[in-house]
């Protein structure tokens, strides 16, 4: 799934949520045209309208959202950061605040609103991007699918991982990647958040059945998997393709050569830091 493109960030992303569904009751109350409407049957401009109508609709009534809505529990700025495709405002504004952020414990609706220059279009854009994660790809919601499926008759199905441990997990996932996909598992023993290694099937079955999006996606090439932030597989795939060619043709690679080639490939800038652990 490539997520690198202004396009497919910018909000509304193309077959993404228009409509949270933290906002919709709120929507419909201040009359937001085809709040109801099948978004995927709109046109590309009949989306944007809507969009703007939902933002406008927030930036107004917020006020009145009702209070189990404003302190529905969210993940904290870190996790979203890393685990969502965000339009280029929300990240700024998160990215900005994001040093004085780590002391919060307790994320809502209401705290999100409270950040300076996070506003109605950030929280929108917020929402809708957990919801895109949640529901996934085609092939995460078939991942899922089969992870969920019932047990044989007989066995004991036991929750991958305990829920409360649910943000932690994603801050150390989000923290440590890149990382070999078959290392998921060992990362999270070692941090003392699981009994047993667990595949990335489990790790997914156990996000999906929480309704939280999943903080890694599985960058591919050539039998080689590495987990990576959401939102950087294209870029991690092109490293990874660039190191082999690079290796094989010259038996080494730079950090440096691979960077300046991605870069002319995608006309994208590659982290120093994401390249390198995506080599090693």
């Amino acid at each position: 799934m490539s997520t690198l493109g202004t396009a497919d960030r910018r909000f509304p992303r193309a077959g993404g949520v228009i409509v949270p569904a933290a906002l919709r009751e709120l929507c419909r109350a201040s009359r937001v045209l085809a709040v109801d409407a099948d978004t995927d049957s709109l046109s590309a401009d009949e989306r944007h309208r809507l969009a703007r109508d939902v933002v406008r609709a927030v930036s107004r009534n917020a006020h009145r959202l009702r209070q189990e809505v404003l302190l529905a529990p969210l993940p904290a700025p870190e996790i979203m950061l890393g685990a969502l495709v965000l339009d280029d405002r929300t990240r700024c504004a998160l990215e900005r605040l994001r040093p004085s952020l780590a002391h919060v414990n307790a994320w809502s609706i209401e705290r999100y609103l409270r950040l300076p220059k996070f506003g109605a279009h950030c929280l929108v854009d917020l929402l809708a991007a957990r919801e895109e994660a949640a529901r996934g790809s085609p092939g995460e919601r078939a991942l899922a699918s089969a992870a969920s499926r019932p047990p044989m008759r007989g066995v004991r199905r036991e929750p991958p991982f305990d829920a409360r441990l649910a943000d932690e997990i994603s801050a150390l996932l989000v923290r440590r990647a890149p990382f070999a996909g078959a290392d998921a598992g060992a990362l999270l023993v070692e941090a003392g958040l699981a009994t047993r290694p667990l595949s990335l099937r489990e790790l997914a079955a156990g996000y999906r059945s929480l309704n939280l999006p999943l903080p890694i996606r599985i960058a591919r090439h050539g039998g080689v998997d590495v987990a990576v932030p959401a939102g950087t597989v294209g870029v991690a795939t092109s490293v990874i393709a660039t190191a082999v060619r690079f290796v094989a043709d010259w038996g080494m690679a730079t950090v440096e050569s691979i960077g300046d080639r991605v870069r002319a490939l995608r006309a994208t800038s590659v982290a120093r830091e994401i390249a390198a652990r995506v080599v090693v």
